[in-house]
């Protein structure tokens, strides 16, 4: 007699269903978050680009509108809650410190200001702290800035080495096209939201600026050393223009500015350590900054020896020089270099550090940029 039994293959049938219904639910979670992370780490967000005009009131609407959102991110994550520690005393007293200095500010920056925090719902003692905090000593940076002259090219870089802004350093670089209805120079800026003033900034007569940090802030601030950035780029047509005006800056932080001239060729960095200014002017078809104090003597940093090194004839080969990991450092927020004859800004954002990735490029000025 034969016995035909099928129950145990049926149930193994149900058992292996089972383990691949346990497998897929465990497994195919885990493969899309894998994926997500995979491709979140590989996204590097654009810069936001905005181009405003008109008075300094409408100018700040324009900018608080379109910025609105990471104005707020900035405000509320990174200057209160890494910066001020998420102490409400502390931030009060800040803000007050800082409401105090706009009173000395030119109208046409306060009022900026003050319509830009309206209009991206930011509070006016909130913004005015968030563009002076550096000057009042409660953030140290540095950074890597660099003029190139070299046969027929003329190019301004610098790289931004901050902190990670609070886990928001991926998706804070911002370039503002400035048009004061006023008869100020046009501008292009790079650097925060919320900024009135200016880390990096070119004027259409081809005057570019860059600050990197030099010792801390002591608290006494005549004019914000960002906001003086910008008042010369928007004023001066050469750097001998310029240099009379930073000579004479008022008291405040101590800085580094390199300044550069891509019409007449010419290029300075101008240190200030308490009262005294010192110019380092191009030499052997270059200049360069970090955050120390040089003097009048290049040679002493990675990053000119890297220069003295070096033949650069192309914004590419000036690129690789500031992703050289003797000069790049971790914390670089944004690479940029403006190439004003060639009007072109090329930019690396979107990962720390910024330097290491692709740069993208955009038009500087439009073809009447010049106002010669």
């Amino acid at each position: 007699m034969v016995f035909f039994c099928r129950a145990p293959i049926e149930v193994e049938k149900r058992v292996t269903i089972r383990r691949r219904l346990f497998y897929g639910f465990i497994l195919v979670p885990i493969g899309l978050v894998t994926l997500g992370v995979l491709l979140w780490g590989s996204y590097h967000p654009e810069p936001l680009e905005v181009a405003i005009g008109g008075s300094g009131v409408q100018m700040g609407a324009q900018q608080g509108s379109a910025m609105s959102t990471r104005i707020r991110l900035l405000a509320e994550l990174y200057v209160h809650r890494i910066v001020c520690q998420n102490d409400a005393r502390l931030i009060e007293a800040r803000e007050v410190k800082a409401l105090k200095n706009l009173e000395s500010w030119s109208p046409r920056y306060r009022d900026e200001l003050v319509s830009m925090g309206n209009a991206s719902g930011v509070s006016t003692g909130a913004l005015a702290y968030a563009n002076i905090f550096l000057d009042l000593g409660n953030v140290r940076a540095g950074c890597r800035s660099v003029v190139i002259s070299a046969t027929n090219r003329f190019m301004h870089a610098h790289n931004l080495d901050w902190d990670n802004l609070g886990g928001l350093g991926r998706w804070t670089t911002v370039i503002v096209r400035r048009n004061p209805a006023d008869g100020r120079f046009k501008t292009v800026a790079v650097g925060f939201p919320g900024l009135v003033g200016a880390l990096d900034i070119i004027n259409e007569r081809g005057i570019a600026v860059s600050f990197n940090q030099l010792g801390i802030g002591r608290g006494d601030v005549r004019e914000p050393v960002l906001l003086m950035i910008r008042r010369i780029a928007e004023s001066c047509a050469s750097l001998d223009d310029a240099r009379a005006e930073i000579l004479v800056a008022p008291l405040g932080m101590p800085f580094i500015l390199t300044v550069s001239d891509a019409q007449n060729g010419t290029a300075s960095v101008f240190e200030r350590a308490k009262e005294k200014i010192t110019e380092r002017s191009l030499s052997k078809g270059w200049v360069a900054a970090c955050n120390q104090a040089q003097g009048s003597m290049p040679g002493s940093t990675h990053l000119d020896q890297v220069l003295a090194d070096s033949v650069i004839r192309t914004p590419s080969d000036l690129k690789r020089v500031l992703a050289v990991p003797k000069v790049l450092m971790a914390c670089n927020i944004y690479s940029v270099v403006f190439d004003y004859r060639e009007n072109r800004l090329y930019l690396a954002s979107g990962q720390v550090p910024a330097a290491e990735l692709p740069f993208r490029s955009y038009t500087l000025f439009d073809e009447t940029r010049r106002s010669e």
